[in-house]
């Protein structure tokens, strides 16, 4: 019988790749077919889409706040925190995620972002 992944550990490693940096790391969270709704379809599309956010918010971290970890799906409340590369604004924006596993890879995403909080 083959060894059953823990989807909630696999995505907690790819948070703390994102948080020292490593995109390419970060990445291998997903399956090469991935669906994340809001963003354009499969790997090429996710790439680009962190890519820009990256240049955008470098060093940009999440903390996990809630994980709850259901088999094949996990759900994840987080906090983003941010500078913004062009002007320096420090942003914090709360979020949940949902994410569908299979094989220890993410195939389908579902994300819910709250109001970038800004201090004055």
């Amino acid at each position: 019988m083959p060894e059953r992944v823990d989807n909630g550990v696999v995505l907690l490693q790819a948070i703390d790749a994102w948080n020292q940096g490593d995109l390419p790391k970060y990445l291998e969270l997903y399956d090469a077919d991935i669906v994340l709704h809001g963003a354009p379809p499969g790997m090429r599309g996710v790439r680009a889409m962190y890519t820009g956010m990256w240049r955008a918010y470098p060093g940009s971290q999440l903390r996990v706040d809630d994980l709850l970890v259901a088999d094949e799906r996990v759900a994840c409340r987080y906090t983003w925190t941010a500078v913004a590369r062009l002007t320096g604004e420090s942003v914090t924006m709360p979020g949940m995620t949902i994410l569908h596993f299979r094989d220890g890879r993410c195939v389908e995403r579902w994300d819910f972002e709250g109001s970038p909080d800004t201090p004055a």
